[in-house]
């Protein structure tokens, strides 16, 4: 919807995606920072924990508890965010195309 509103943003988007690609241990594990002053960077990144779900549940290793938590946490709070968008703003999208 914020891409409808304002079209130069998608831009902007695929850059922070970019940024946030590189912040998230999909080409690197989190073990490779555990220790480091850089470790905290993982444990704020929502993707870097919703990634982890994933690939723990591919690979058959346990989960903790305190991820399916975050990661629900997470999900709820974007669903509740992005609703509250889409009623607010539904009836003008058709203008903003």
């Amino acid at each position: 919807m914020l891409c409808a509103r304002f079209g130069d943003i998608g831009t902007a988007i695929v850059s922070g995606l970019q940024f946030i690609f590189f912040l998230t241990p999909i080409i690197w594990t989190e073990d490779a920072l555990r220790g480091t002053a850089f470790y905290w960077l993982i444990r704020a990144n929502p993707f870097a924990t919703l990634l982890d779900l994933v690939r723990r549940s591919l690979l058959s290793q346990p989960t903790d508890p305190e991820q399916w938590l975050l990661g629900a946490i997470y999900a709820i709070v974007v669903a509740v965010i992005a609703f509250g968008y889409y009623a607010k703003f539904r009836h003008r999208v058709a203008y903003w195309l």
